[in-house]
Formats: C-alpha cells, structure tokens, sequence
C-alpha cells in the first residue's frame, strides 16, 4: 500500500497542473519542425520555466514558511486563493511577454489556454473541489489534439496514446491518494478538455488578453 501511495505521488508530481504549459511548448517544438527549425527553443522556454515553474513553485514555498498557507495540498479556499492570485499574475505577466507581432497565434493560443483554464478551474474551486491536477492535463490533451489536427495537420497518434495512459494514471492516483472524489477527477478531465477544444477552434483571433 505504501509503494502505491508513493507511486501516486509522484504521478501527482510529474503531472502537477504547474508544469502543463512547459509540457504543451515542448511538444509543439517536437512536433512542429518549422518551429524547431528557427532554435528559438531555449530562448522562448527559459521566460516559460521562469514564469510558470520556478517562480511560482518558490512563491508557494515562501508563503507556507511564513504560514500564509497551511500546506501545499492547498486544501482551505484561503490557501487556494492566495495561490492562484500568484500563478495569474505569473501567467499575465508571461501572455505580456509573448505579446509580439511576430509570434505565431498558434503558440499564443498555447499559453492561453492554461490562463483561461486556470480563471475557471480558480472560480470553480470555491464552491466545489473540483481536480485541477485533471483540469490542468485535460487542458494539455485538449490544446494538443486540436493543435495538432486543425492548426498544424498533423496526427502523433502515439503522443496521444500516451497522454491519454498517463491521464488514467493521474486520475487513479489521485483518487488513491484520497484527494477527490471520482466525479471531481471526471469533472476535472472533461472540463479542461472541453475548454481547451473549444478555445481553439471556435475562438482562435479572440485574444484579449493580447497587448
């Protein structure tokens, strides 16, 4: 039983909701090669690991050493508000960014979705614990899926074989680890699925969180 609760955790941790937007940049630079072409990499995923990653993850760090939040688990609506202030304000500052003419809208879109999905999961969560461990990679396989068929025709099948296992994993965990209930991991998933889906196909020059 403990190895299970180990391996849930770390499950937990690889797909924590903070490191989907560094996940969804990366598969565009493997799958899309005119992107990749312009090694342009390391320049547009160091601000992304800045922003999205270490800033937030040491924020978080600093306001539980100064008990602004109980624990990392974020299990009070107080200590997932003041969280999700900071991981906006990461984000904002990141979409202002990458507001350039020269940005393909595409990308864009790509970091946008997390941001809007973060609005609606944050709203969400203070009237129902809804997962956002689920949310956050329903939003990836989302953004993925209709990147990859409607904007840049092409179809990695196994990526989404595998982002699909990896989901079933991360569901399984969290309910091994007691942290939702089933309908909260569903609800989760097909949220950030749908919104991502949506986003992109029907919204793809709204962009009014462009400067």
């Amino acid at each position: 039983m403990k190895a299970k609760k180990n391996i849930a955790r770390l499950f937990s941790f690889i797909l924590h909701p903070i490191f989907m937007t560094l996940y969804g940049v990366c598969f565009l630079f493997l799958y899309n090669s005119s992107f990749l072409g312009t090694n342009l990499f390391i320049k547009v995923i160091t601000p992304i690991v800045i922003l999205t990653c270490i800033f937030p993850l040491n924020a978080i760090f600093l306001l539980k050493s100064f008990g602004v939040i109980k624990d990392y688990a974020l299990s009070s609506k107080k200590d997932r508000l003041a969280t999700f202030l900071i991981v906006l304000f990461c984000y904002g500052f990141l979409l202002y960014y990458f507001a350039l003419p020269n940005i393909p809208i595409w990308f864009y879109m790509t970091l946008t979705i997390p941001f809007i999905i973060l609005l609606i999961g944050g709203f969400i969560t203070f009237f129902w614990k809804i997962s956002t461990h689920m949310l956050g990679l329903g939003g990836l396989i989302g953004s993925t899926l209709s990147l990859s068929y409607y904007v840049l025709s092409i179809n990695p099948y196994g990526l989404f074989i595998v982002l699909f296992i990896l989901a079933g994993c991360l569901g399984t965990s969290r309910l091994i680890l007691q942290k939702h209930t089933p309908p909260q991991v569903y609800s989760g998933f097909v949220v950030g699925l749908i919104i991502s889906i949506i986003y992109i196909q029907y919204i793809p020059y709204l962009f009014i969180f462009r400067f």
